[in-house]
């Protein structure tokens, strides 16, 4: 099935963009917020993955202009970067949680 890349899906790219930029914003002051912390120190591994989810979902948002069929190359494409997006954020999920009971609960 042929999707026709018109003018009204093309200016779509905008607010995805935009949102995938306010996540990246977003994941730099998550990581900001630990001052008293090393860049090395595995407490923030949850905050560097939160970038890489940011980057990810911004690499996807450029590339929907180019979806042009249901099962081509770019819509798969599309699909594959935002489940590795996803499951880079439940991985991160899992890190956060692990980093609020070293920080707040002295385990």
């Amino acid at each position: 099935m042929n999707l026709e890349n018109d003018e009204i899906s093309n200016r779509c790219i905008l607010p995805f963009l935009g949102f995938a930029i306010v996540h990246l914003i977003s994941a730099f002051l998550y990581w900001w917020a630990w001052p008293d912390r090393s860049w090395r120190d595995i407490i923030m591994i949850p905050e560097y993955l939160n970038h890489i989810e940011a980057g990810l979902y911004i690499w996807s948002s450029t590339w929907y202009p180019r979806i042009d069929t249901l099962g081509g190359y770019y819509t798969l494409a599309v699909h594959k970067i935002e489940m590795t997006a996803a499951l880079v954020a439940l991985v991160a999920t899992f890190g956060w949680y692990v980093s609020d009971c070293i920080s707040f609960h002295d385990i």
